[in-house]
Order: C-alpha cells, then structure tokens, then sequence
C-alpha cells in the first residue's frame, strides 16, 4: 500500500511538472446505508496561509450534498497553519463523539495561483477516510488540478474535490 502511494505521489509531481491539468483517485468505495461522515482535520502544507480553512469549507459543503446536512465538521481551535501532529487523532475521536461511523480528512499540497501573465491557479490535494471506531484507513485519493487563467482557486478546488469524492458513495438508503 505504501509502494502505491508513493507511486501516486511520484505520478502526481511527474504531471505537475508537465503543466497539464489531471487527478489521480484510488479505487470506488461504497458506504453502508446510514453511514454518518465527518470532515476532519485538514492539513496545510501549502505555502498559502488559511488555505485549510478554504479547502474545509468547500469540502464540508460536499460532504454535506453527499452524506446528509447532519455531517458535523471538526473545527479546531487553532491555526490551520500549525497543526500539531496529533490532531488527526483528536479528529478521530471528536469525530467519535459526534456519532460518525467514517471520518474523511485532506491534506492541502498546493493552493496558489502560478505566476507568469496568466496566473493560472494550482490546486493538489489528498483525502483519506477512516473508521472512526477502529482508525483504520479505508480509503483514499489523491490528486492536482490546474486552471485556465481567469478561473479561480475555489472553482479549480471544488471541481478536483468533486473529481476525488467521485469515488467515495453513500449505499442507498
């Protein structure tokens, strides 16, 4: 499994340096009937200071059209900018205490506009969902989109987010 995300990872940068806009997911998953999903932590390893907070937000959103509007979000109570390393277990387990049986966090590798005449925005993410009772990572994607010159940083965003949680479904009800 570590093999295949380095393997992403490398074909992630490899396209990036090429220019070109592109996803890279992981395999479909189904989610159980009533299954409940939290947004967790997200991470900022960009350069571009609050862009968890904006990636959170967009994320939210789309989880909430997805798993119904009772998807709690993790807000923590600090900068996005200096995450401890432990935060992600203390998502887990607010995510516990919310009821949620899945929680889905991102980490944000790229959220800026390219410089040049076009200022292009670049955008790289990547979600992983665990079980909240055991912890157990059970899916996840990974991927990098560029946009035209007059796009902008959230609809690039929203539309690689959307690109990425194609393969994560709710069973029908």
């Amino acid at each position: 499994m570590v093999k295949n995300a380095v393997k992403m990872l490398l074909a992630v940068l490899a396209l990036s340096a090429a220019g070109c806009s592109y996803a890279v997911k992981s395999p479909s998953m189904d989610l159980p009937a009533g299954s409940k999903v939290a947004v967790g932590s997200v991470v900022n390893n960009s350069e571009t200071a609050m862009a968890a907070d904006k990636v959170r937000a967009l994320l939210a959103a789309r989880v909430k059209l997805s798993f119904g509007e009772d998807s709690p979000v993790y807000q923590p109570s600090y900068s996005d900018d200096v995450i401890p390393r432990q935060d992600a277990e203390a998502a887990r387990s607010w995510a516990v205490s919310q009821g949620a049986n899945y929680v889905l966090s991102a980490t944000v590798e790229e959220w800026r506009y390219k410089s040049g005449l076009d200022g292009e925005p670049a955008v790289g993410l990547t979600l992983e969902l665990k079980e909240t009772a055991t912890g157990r990572s059970v899916w996840s994607a990974s991927g990098a989109k560029t946009g035209w010159g007059r796009s902008s940083l959230a609809a690039t965003g929203g539309k690689l987010l959307d690109k990425l949680l194609s393969g994560l479904e709710a069973a029908a009800k």
